[in-house]
C-alpha cells in the first residue's frame, strides 16, 4: 500500500541559490535553519502515518521514495526549474533526515508550476511502498 506525505513550506530563501551573493556563514545558518525546519515537519507528517512496516529503512534496498514539487513562486517571471533544486537541498536534506533514509532513493517527478503568489510556496508531496526492508516508527525491522 503506498505511503504518501504532503509538506507545504515557504518558497525557498534566496540566499540558498547557487548564484547567490551572500557571506558563506550567513548561507550556513540559513541552510541549517530551513534544513531543521523541514525535518521537524517531515517528522510530524510521518506521525500521523504510523502504520507497521510503514517507513524506509536506512538500508532499504531497491526502494525509492518519490519526491513532487509544486511550485507556487513569488513573482511571476523565468521559472528556472533545475536552479530550484539546488535551492531546494536544505529541504531535501531536512525530508531525508526527517525520514531517516538516505537521499539518493529519492526520485523527483515533474515539477508543477502554478500561478504565483505572494509569499511563495513549495508544495511537496513524498510517496513510498512500504515493502521488505521498511521499518515502523518504532524503528523494529520487520519481516
Amino acid at each position: 500500500m503506498k505511503r504518501i506525505i504532503q509538506l507545504t513550506l515557504p518558497w525557498p530563501h534566496r540566499a540558498l541559490s547557487p548564484n547567490a551573493r551572500v557571506n558563506l556563514m550567513q548561507k550556513a545558518r540559513i541552510f541549517k535553519r530551513e534544513k531543521y525546519a523541514t525535518m521537524m515537519l517531515t517528522k510530524a507528517a510521518l506521525q500521523k502515518v504510523t502504520v507497521k512496516g510503514g517507513l524506509p529503512d536506512k538500508k532499504w534496498r531497491g526502494g525509492r521514495v518519490n519526491i513532487e514539487l509544486i511550485c507556487i513562486p513569488p513573482v511571476t517571471r523565468y521559472h528556472d526549474e533545475d536552479n530550484l533544486l539546488a535551492n531546494c537541498k536544505a529541504i531535501l536534506d531536512g525530508i531525508a533526515e526527517g525520514m531517516q533514509v538516505n537521499d539518493n532513493t529519492f526520485h523527483f517527478k515533474e515539477q508543477d508550476w502554478l500561478q504565483a503568489e505572494n509569499p511563495g510556496h513549495l508544495i511537496i508531496n513524498i510517496t513510498w511502498e512500504p515493502s521488505l526492508g521498511c521499518r515502523s516508527l518504532g524503528g523494529r525491522d520487520h519481516e
